[in-house]
């Protein structure tokens, strides 16, 4: 059966059987009254054969049909290995766990990917957080040497007020650098935990 038709699912086994014992019996059934009319040109030995060649077709639709069917969920060779009856199929659960299982394989993914990346941003991040606390430092010691400078230049009353250049921008730049650094880290491990918990919900509901 293609692979895009889905399999014909059945209450037990025992239904399949019925449906082969029901076409067995029709196909002998056709068979005998053919040989009957043809009273006295076949003998007990074409009846035989009819029902080798019945039996033998029988089996053989068996085998080919068998995986094509399935039983409460389970596939048709498993069914049989059943000793007991199982519940019935419940496909509302099926479907959600078929969902969860996508969506464990996204977030695997997803968590892959970002286990690559992550780590190259985050030291992205770092250096450039590096780079503003320079960039700080040297603005904070000429700021120092300016004011020092004034100091020395001009009476006390008359010195001017002197700000640090960029330093609104230049905080609020580290701020963000340091707050990318933490929601790269914290973003990982989220995505791994939403991964592991999604596939250890599907084990759960699959050995239900």
């Amino acid at each position: 059966m293609p692979e895009n038709f889905s399999k014909l699912s059945l209450g037990n086994t025992e239904d399949f059987d019925h449906v082969l014992a029901t076409i067995s019996a029709h196909a002998a059934s056709v068979a005998n009254r053919k040989l009957a009319a043809q009273s006295g040109k076949s003998g007990p030995d074409a009846k035989q054969v009819a029902s080798d060649a019945l039996d033998q077709w029988i089996q053989e639709s068996r085998r080919r049909m068998e995986p094509n069917l399935e039983v409460n969920g389970m596939e048709f060779k498993n069914a049989l290995k059943q000793k007991y009856s199982v519940e019935p199929f419940d496909e509302v659960l099926s479907k959600r766990v078929q969902t969860l299982t996508e969506t464990t394989e996204k977030l695997t993914e997803e968590a892959i990917i970002s286990r690559k990346t992550i780590p190259s941003q985050r030291a992205e991040a770092i250096r450039r957080r590096e780079r503003l606390w320079a960039d700080v430092e040297l603005a904070r010691l000429a700021s120092k040497r300016t004011i020092s400078r004034v100091e020395q230049d001009q009476p006390q009353d008359n010195r001017p007020f002197i700000d640090v250049p960029r330093k609104q921008d230049q905080k609020r730049a580290l701020e963000d650098a340091l707050a990318e650094v933490s929601s790269l880290q914290i973003s990982l491990l989220q995505q791994s935990t939403s991964a592991r918990e999604t596939s250890s919900l599907v084990k759960r509901l699959r050995t239900r």
